[in-house]
């Protein structure tokens, strides 16, 4: 008798008896004979399955074999003492699913070891992912400054802010400030007034088109190149697309490229740089590498 249980006990000339086994854990449905009953291990369940039902007559004297014989195979009769009759109906023993305490135990442990070994990798392709992400959405920007200066025949401006969530934003004019803070593009030329128009400043009447929020994550910064007429703090692209930055640097030498530098707490070494000329063309490199392929010096990224 060590699965099922006997309900519906009835002996012919004997008072009624329930037979039930006593084991914690077990949950046998006496309504709907369909729902599964549960077995004392952790996560171990037992569906009915079919339900055999048969008749079976044992010698005079069978004893508790015979009855527990019958009781596991299903429903039926069986012949105990002269003139008396048992009948009963239970569920049949089927294979016993799923794991043990102990089993349970030993996969979380494996589990927790796991994650531990993971962990750096993932804290790291985090990082890395959310450097992509930003270093894109410079890159978008860049391009939708062109487009929209040439579709609207209009200079567009492309400045850094220290509250771009402002109404009406302002532009940072210092050279020194990262673009960490966010950044705008403007219409740099509906002010009404031709000495405000390509001035690189929002006046009154000119409309916002991007606004972008500081960067997220572990110090992570966006540096331009210093230069006034550089990455330094905007960009203007005039009507026929082309950027306003200047062919000479600030020590005399010509320039074709100018470059933004993206950087987190982990320094040059995993920075990227972006470059873009005049024409709009913006190149992106390997990360901690300049265009040329060198190593980025620690100088890419100052402040960290």
């Amino acid at each position: 008798m060590s699965h099922g249980e006997i309900e519906n006990t009835t002996i012919s000339g004997v008072p009624r008896t329930n037979l039930r086994l006593p084991f914690i854990g077990h949950i046998v449905p006496f309504i709907l004979k369909s729902v599964p009953f549960i077995g004392p291990f952790v996560g171990r369940t037992q569906p009915p399955g079919r339900r055999v039902d048969f008749q079976r007559n044992l010698p005079l004297g069978g004893g508790p074999a015979a009855v527990q014989d019958s009781m596991v195979r299903g429903t039926g009769t069986v012949s105990t003492v002269a003139g008396a009759r048992l009948s009963y109906s239970g569920h049949p023993v089927l294979p016993r699913a799923g794991f043990t305490l102990v089993e349970l135990v030993v996969t979380l442990a494996v589990v927790a070891i796991l994650v531990t070994l993971a962990q750096p990798g993932m804290s790291r392709f985090i990082k890395d992912q959310r450097q992509k992400d930003q270093v894109t959405d410079l890159i978008d920007d860049l391009s939708v400054l062109q487009v929209e200066a040439i579709k609207r025949s209009a200079p567009v401006t492309l400045c850094k802010s220290n509250n771009p969530l402002a109404d009406p934003p302002k532009c940072d004019t210092s050279t020194g400030n990262p673009w960490s803070n966010g950044w705008v593009i403007f219409v740099d030329g509906d002010s009404g007034s031709p000495t405000n128009d390509a001035n690189g400043k929002i006046d009154n009447g000119e409309e916002i088109l991007i606004v972008r929020e500081a960067l997220s994550g572990d110090k992570n910064e966006l540096y331009g190149d210093g230069e006034l007429e550089g990455t330094a703090n905007r960009i203007t692209a005039d009507s026929f697309g082309m950027l306003g930055f200047a062919t000479i640097d600030g020590d005399g030498n010509p320039v074709d490229d100018r470059e933004f530098f993206h950087c987190d707490e982990r320094g040059a070494k995993y920075a990227y740089a972006v470059t873009v000329n005049r024409a709009g063309r913006v190149h992106l490199s390997e990360q901690g590498k300049d265009m040329a392929g060198n190593a980025l010096a620690d100088a890419s990224c100052p402040t960290l």
